[in-house]
């Protein structure tokens, strides 16, 4: 595709370069993997000035270039590449995603497109939806935080929702390796810097909202705000018929399902909306709920633990629901869900031990987590958890308060913390911690583990939470390899 045909107006373009020869082969928003006639996407970042790496890309055979500053401008006319200058950096992740998504063809187009926004439940909702879906016959990929899966290809992203440039080329794999649907998660940071502009969707799913990220965000308002455009604005834009599947036990879901005019809305709860269900069983291995939606009722078994999986295999069946699926249908492809990495999973084990393992890193999910794991456990439930460096400070009291409510023993250890010092993170924790509990503070994570699988005796639940799935600990700038659930394995093995 030649360069000015993939740039839109409301880019500066260079009139000292004949762009109509300047036929763009590949796209990159890393100047280390540019190929030659390759177009580099200059992305803005907090902690390095990312227009230096124009020379790189130049070097490395690019084309031109997309930049957003005088430096940028200065290296593409140095190098003598072709380059396109947006001047409004609000607007320059949109310009991005538009560029990507044309030079791609819009595949978007020829997808199914389910995106899921909320503060807890994406990984697990998007999850179920892409089982439920592939069972059917309708092949779909994943992406989110466990990164792009699907039955053909999988590999990792470095965010939730991946910038504009990673975003459409999983898009376009999809294409190629024949998929039918995506279901994606789509988080705050993507809504509000518009990241997934000219993604056409089919359908919005939406969870729940608690307090998170409000360092990014600056306050709830406008995280709220945030999430509420894949309702609001993204419907406008899509090219497709757009259905929302709103929470309505969610506060901000009764009233978003109020507010929008839409034509399409499935609404779900557990005794209110469209699609209601109520939980029937909950074991250690699965759930059962009986779901009842127009008339219709089933009662549907799921592989999954947790209470909470009512929620969110609701919310995997109203969007299932959406693209036409019948509820019989979709009820008869749920025992096929496959174990979800990082997520109330299960550590296997001899000891008469029950040992879980799952990302929650916020107070409602660690509320929700701790709770299932209380309601199942015949002795006593020992946490172990940290909370993040370098992110929202403000929770750290309120998760130890969550941890305290449930907990006979709290380990209290680091989880990732990044450049901050893991100390001063645990005393923020043990603010909120009941003095009268259990505590041991052990902030080597490993060792934690450890201590916690020492005092345990049979009947005990521990649940190790934060990480999840995650292989690596970020430690000041080292990546530490660290999984919780093979250390929980081998001590338990031990």
């Amino acid at each position: 595709m030649d360069f000015d045909d993939l740039i839109f107006n409301n880019s500066i373009i260079p009139d000292d370069f004949e762009l109509t020869d300047l036929e763009i082969t590949s796209i990159s928003d890393d100047s280390r993997k540019i190929k030659s006639g390759g177009l580099y996407v200059c992305m803005p970042s907090s902690k390095t000035t990312t227009s230096l790496f124009v020379e790189d890309a130049a070097i490395g055979g690019a084309r031109a270039c997309i930049v957003f500053d005088e430096k940028g401008i200065e290296l593409a006319r140095k190098f003598q590449i072709g380059y396109a200058y947006v001047a409004d950096k609000e607007k320059y992740i949109q310009y991005v995603a538009e560029v990507t998504s044309k030079f791609y063809g819009d595949p978007s187009k020829s997808l199914k497109m389910i995106g899921v926004t909320g503060t807890n439940g994406k990984t697990s909702t998007c999850w179920m939806i892409k089982e439920i879906l592939s069972s059917l016959g309708f092949q779909s990929a994943y992406m989110g935080t466990l990164g792009y899966c699907s039955k053909v290809i999988s590999y990792d992203f470095k965010n939730t929702s991946p910038y504009p440039v990673p975003f459409y080329t999983a898009l376009d794999i999809s294409k190629r390796i024949k998929q039918k649907a995506v279901v994606s998660e789509i988080s705050s940071h993507a809504l509000k810097e518009r990241r997934v502009w000219g993604v056409s969707f089919d359908v919005g799913v939406y969870t729940n909202i608690s307090p998170e990220h409000l360092d990014f965000h600056k306050g709830m308002e406008d995280y709220v705000a945030s999430k509420k455009i894949l309702f609001s604005e993204i419907p406008k834009h899509t090219k497709k018929m757009y259905t929302a599947v709103i929470n309505v036990d969610d506060k901000f879901g009764e009233l978003w399902a109020k507010e929008l005019k839409l034509p399409r809305m499935i609404t779900y709860g557990k005794n209110k909306g469209d699609l209601q269900g109520q939980l029937a069983e909950s074991t250690m291995d699965h759930t059962i709920m009986n779901v009842s939606y127009k008339g219709n009722t089933e009662l549907i078994k799921i592989p999954l633990a947790g209470k909470f999986q009512l929620e969110n295999g609701l919310a995997a069946i109203g969007a299932c629901l959406a693209l036409g699926f019948n509820l019989k249908k979709i009820a008869q492809a749920m025992p096929t869900i496959e174990k979800i990495p990082g997520r109330f999973e299960i550590v296997q084990n001899s000891k008469g031990v029950k040992v879980v393992v799952d990302y929650a890193h916020t107070p409602d999910a660690l509320d929700k987590i701790l709770d299932s794991a209380k309601s199942l456990t015949k002795g006593r439930l020992i946490t172990v958890f940290g909370c993040g460096g370098d992110r929202d400070a403000v929770k750290r009291p309120v998760m130890g308060e969550v941890a305290s409510k449930y907990s006979d023993i709290l380990v209290l250890t680091n989880d990732n913390p990044r450049t901050e010092d893991p100390i001063m993170i645990a005393e923020e924790i043990k603010k909120g911690i009941d003095d009268k509990l259990e505590l041991h503070v052990e902030l080597d994570r490993d060792s934690a583990i450890r201590l916690a699988i020492d005092m345990a005796k049979v009947n005990d639940t521990i649940v190790i939470a934060g990480r999840g799935h995650e292989t690596h600990q970020m430690v000041g700038k080292d990546n530490i390899e660290l999984n919780d659930a093979k250390t929980a394995k081998k001590y338990l093995n031990a």
